[in-house]
């Protein structure tokens, strides 16, 4: 019923001849009052999301199997953690360095307790698992792929005039991976820290999408392409020299726009960043309140910038943080949403707004697809080295006090 209007009309249709009926006979107007109170309540109580810690309520995500190792023996139950401490100190523990391993990695197996090396991969597995390509949609569980573009429209290149919309081209920064993090401080500047992107996020040029939710962040990498980290450097590094800029005037209309953008202020940024979500798969009561219009993210919600430049062999990356927490429309939305989640297919675009007619037709900056997110099953925010050798030092300080 959830995923299908029809029936849920067709049962709108039979309580209203039912209604009829009822009114031909010699009843009180009370008992009229009641049936449609009674109908009214059920109709409330249908679409309204329902707690997803409810001990009673129904199971949307994938089955739910055995844990078992390579060799095929059963491991122990990872379920029963309500707290997140045992994922807290399987995190700590695979965070001890190499060159520690005759110190620390076995302090850290006398503090935390053993673990085996098939539940510390499974634990720790980052950035998310893509989408096997040719499955069926609601399939598989906990993953991202790359959406077509053409999913999305965009202003098309006589939008001023004609207010039509067309197919966008391919995505200007290709997608790298998506990451989902428990965690209650919601950090800024996600990619300082080493642990987010499996370690790889230096490998290449990354722009990150940080949505800071109210009990993690959702993390979304793509790669900047060559040509446009010289305007990134332009916008954000104040030793560049912007005289070595290359010209623009070759460029396509989306490509200028995204240049525009990278080398722009935060304030310009957030004039123009447009976000365009859009449910490929779920309850269609979910899809009615996502809906799939575009939106100026920066007047939604705060929005921060930050810059890190390439240094000590990795690559740049800029952050856009998105503080979901701040905007009540954003909350009510999640809160809607966040019941469905593990049945949701959901793809997040993102575009730059063209407002002149060099800048049009517009075409999608980036894009990623989320099949079936559960947080109740995501991991919890990676610690720094910084953190683990802190509290190395906290267990020797108690040791020896003891």
């Amino acid at each position: 019923l959830e995923n299908n209007p029809i029936i849920f009309v067709l049962i709108a249709l039979a309580a209203i001849l039912f209604l009829k009926c009822v009114g031909k006979l010699a009843v009180t107007v009370d008992l009229d009052v009641l049936l449609l109170f009674l109908w009214a309540a059920f109709c409330v109580g249908l679409h309204t999301p329902r707690p997803m810690i409810s001990g009673i309520d129904k199971y949307f995500g994938p089955p739910v199997s055995t844990p078992k190792n390579k060799t095929g023996r059963v491991t122990k139950e990872k379920s029963g953690d309500f707290d997140g401490r045992k994922l807290l100190r399987r995190s700590i523990a695979t965070l001890a360095t190499p060159d520690a391993a005759g110190g620390a990695a076995a302090k850290t197996k006398q503090f935390f307790g053993e673990e085996t090396d098939d539940e510390i991969m499974d634990f720790n597995q980052s950035p998310l698992p893509r989408f096997p390509e040719g499955a069926r949609l609601g399939s598989e569980f906990n993953c991202w792929s790359e959406p077509v573009a053409s999913n999305f429209h965009v202003r098309g290149a006589n939008y001023l005039k004609d207010k039509v919309k067309i197919e966008s081209a391919d995505f200007l920064f290709p997608v790298r991976g998506v990451d989902l993090f428990l965690t209650d401080t919601c950090p800024e500047n996600a990619g300082s820290n080493s642990g987010v992107m499996g370690g790889q996020l230096g490998d290449v040029p990354t722009f990150i999408i940080n949505f800071r939710l109210p009990w993690g962040v959702l993390l979304t990498y793509f790669e900047i392409p060559d040509m446009f980290l010289p305007f990134v450097k332009a916008g954000h590094d104040p030793d560049f020299d912007k005289s070595t800029l290359p010209s623009m005037d070759d460029m396509t209309p989306g490509q200028r726009c995204a240049a525009r953008f990278c080398q722009s202020s935060q304030e310009q940024k957030n004039e123009t960043l447009k976000i365009v979500p859009s449910v490929v798969d779920g309850p269609w009561v979910v899809k009615s309140v996502v809906g799939n219009k575009p939106a100026i993210i920066g007047t939604k919600l705060p929005v921060t910038y930050v810059y890190q430049k390439e240094e000590n062999g990795k690559a740049l990356y800029l952050e856009a943080d998105l503080d979901i927490v701040a905007s009540s429309a954003a909350r009510g939305i999640l809160s809607m949403v966040r019941s469905y989640t593990q049945v949701l297919t959901l793809d997040l675009g993102f575009v730059i707004q063209g407002n002149s007619t060099d800048e049009l037709p517009e075409q999608m900056l980036v894009g990623a697809r989320l099949h079936g997110l559960d947080p109740l099953n995501a991991p919890p925010y990676p610690l720094s080295n910084e953190d683990v050798f802190n509290s190395f030092k906290r267990a020797d300080s108690d040791e020896d006090e003891s």
